[in-house]
């Protein structure tokens, strides 16, 4: 039986490395092959790959070029390219970790689905640099639509990351693949939706997906991107406004859409912007709502 699940990490970080392999050693289901794409990494990934090439099913590819540093979307599509006939993808991460029965529950999941339609999310927590939980996973919905999903995220109900997504190949072809944003900063939020839009989430239940949260090592917690965040944020909106048109002409969505830009202002951007970077944003918030856009601006100028 060939392998029905592709595990694709773009790797570039050795922090956690080996953690991440020991946890998908540890699958009770070894129905997978894990692709690995070295980004031109500084440190010695291969010295810790090596240690699980006789454990796990592991393709391992070093690119002679650095991408993500100035095309992080371009990295991951490279990446996936790197798969071949999986019918599921598991877009994860180098620093990551996955419980142990995660692959079986994904493939006991899609046994009795259409699996070219198939959109699966996992419960998640925010875990340290020890593995210790910083953020409790939150209790998923078993079904929920890519607009539901959108109007939660905005208004921060839910918790997302990259690793915690399971997609068929076909959907990732069919739709044209990651929506890139600069430094892929909302790239994912707006690839969940685009991905989903058709048959919507289907959640997994159980014990979480662990993503890493460690100062430093994510632009989620440092002001050295705040530039590219504002950037990004901007052109997800209007992103939105593209992909939904009319249905975002309603009040939920505009309060959830207030929040997420207060979030984004006091959270992501930690306070660190300015007037003119306030502007770009509420100017990006004006093709929804101009009445949003001036209550935005004068709430939150310096």
């Amino acid at each position: 039986m060939s392998n029905q699940l592709a595990i694709i990490i773009p790797a570039y970080k050795d922090s956690f490395l080996r953690q991440t392999l020991e946890s998908i050693n540890r699958q009770t289901c070894t129905n997978f092959t894990v692709y690995i794409g070295d980004d031109c990494s500084p440190f010695k990934l291969y010295e810790i790959v090596r240690l699980f090439i006789d454990k796990i099913n592991i393709v391992y590819h070093r690119f002679d070029t650095n991408l993500g540093a100035t095309d992080l979307v371009g990295q991951w599509k490279r990446c996936i390219e790197m798969s071949a006939e999986e019918p599921l993808i598991w877009f994860f991460s180098d620093d990551d970790v996955m419980p142990s029965d995660a692959v079986e529950r994904i493939l006991d999941t899609s046994k009795n689905r259409d699996i070219d339609n198939c959109f699966f999310r996992f419960p998640l927590e925010v875990i340290d640099e020890k593995g210790d939980t910083l953020i409790p996973p939150r209790v998923i919905e078993e079904k929920i639509t890519s607009y539901q999903f959108l109007i939660k995220k905005l208004d921060a109900q839910i918790d997302s990351a990259a690793c915690e997504y399971v997609f068929s190949r076909a959907i990732y072809n069919n739709t044209g693949g990651f929506v890139n944003f600069p430094m892929a900063w909302c790239s994912d939020d707006a690839t969940w939706i685009k991905f989903s839009n058709g048959s919507g989430m289907i959640a997994l239940p159980g014990n979480p997906v662990g993503w890493r949260n460690v100062e430093g090592c994510n632009i989620s917690n440092s002001n050295q991107y705040n530039a590219q965040k504002v950037e990004a944020t901007a052109s997800f909106i209007l992103w939105l406004q593209s992909f939904y048109g009319n249905q975002l002409q309603n009040k939920v969505f505009r309060r959830a859409l207030r929040h997420y830009i207060h979030t984004i202002l006091h959270y992501s951007l930690n306070n660190s912007y300015t007037n003119k970077q306030l502007l770009f944003l509420c100017k990006a918030v004006s093709s929804i709502s101009r009445t949003l856009a001036l209550y935005i601006y004068f709430k939150n100028k310096k």
